[in-house]
């Protein structure tokens, strides 16, 4: 069979691609990050699909200031045993640590500015 240059071909969808998560908003104050308990953190982790955290999370008494130093070993020591649910955290607590870095400089300017 020849093909001809007004030929296409269809391809399916991929069984694999799948529809993103549904995220739960986060109503905490991300400005505050330091400052939250371990309840805080537990809203946080439902808000980036991670709320079957929540419980080993309080148990290791993981607030907003411990969460900004959290790593992939203290990931695994927590409890948290998925790769990707350590990523879809460590994603996450990165982009706190972004923001509460963003926060210190804006701060500073305005100190140094007055």
């Amino acid at each position: 069979m020849t093909m001809t240059a007004s030929s296409t071909l269809t391809v399916p969808p991929s069984p694999t691609v799948r529809s993103p998560p549904v995220f739960s908003p986060f109503t905490g104050n991300i400005d505050l990050v330091q400052q939250w308990d371990e309840a805080t953190v537990g809203e946080w982790l439902k808000s980036v699909n991670c709320e079957k955290y929540r419980q080993l999370f309080e148990k290791n008494n993981i607030n907003g200031d411990a969460l900004l130093d959290c790593d992939q070993n203290i990931l695994k020591e927590v409890g948290v045993t998925k790769v990707g649910d350590r990523i879809r955290i460590m994603v996450a607590v990165k982009a706190l640590r972004n923001h509460a870095i963003s926060q210190s400089k804006v701060s500073l300017a305005f100190i140094l500015g007055s």
